[in-house]
């Protein structure tokens, strides 16, 4: 078996100095949701649209018209680190898509046939979300930014 999703790029956020705004340095949600759809733009693909599970808008940078979200803290929740399929909770969901995760540490894990498999940190992956389970690790600390977006299976490449 060959592992669940395909790397699409590495992804280094930048490091902003303090502001008027930010007492402290560092990364900036808004940043990396634009810099990662970015990629996933150019790589030619496609927001999903599904109105019964969209993104998480309550996280500091999301998207409704990418189907996209950043953020930098996980919900005290350990719901996110069993394995599922997105939309699996979701009566009405359209679950036939692929998505795009990126993570600074912890990244996304993922299971085939009692097999797990997960990517290096700062690596932007894209899998098929019918063909995998996939989960947040357990004892993911807080401190970890995370990117995801809903995206159309492609048909000009073959996902895993």
């Amino acid at each position: 078996m060959r592992i669940p999703y395909i790397l699409l790029a590495y992804y280094h956020p930048v490091i902003f100095p303090p502001d008027k705004w930010n007492s402290s340095a560092g990364w900036r949600a808004w940043k990396c949701g634009e810099d990662l759809t970015e990629i996933t733009r150019k790589a030619g693909l496609k927001p999903f649209y599904d109105p019964l599970h969209g993104p998480q808008e309550w996280w500091p940078w999301s998207s409704i018209k990418l189907h996209a979200e950043v953020h930098k803290w996980h919900p005290g929740t350990h719901k996110a680190e069993d394995f599922h399929q997105d939309g699996d909770q979701c009566p009405g969901a359209k679950m036939n898509h692929a998505s795009v995760v990126w993570a600074s540490n912890n990244p996304t894990q993922f299971r085939v046939n009692n097999k797990i498999y997960q990517p290096n940190p700062f690596e932007v992956v894209l899998f098929r979300n019918l063909g995998c389970y996939h989960r947040r690790p357990p004892g993911t600390p807080e401190d970890r930014f995370f990117f995801h977006q809903v995206v159309q299976l492609p048909n000009f490449m073959e996902l895993p």
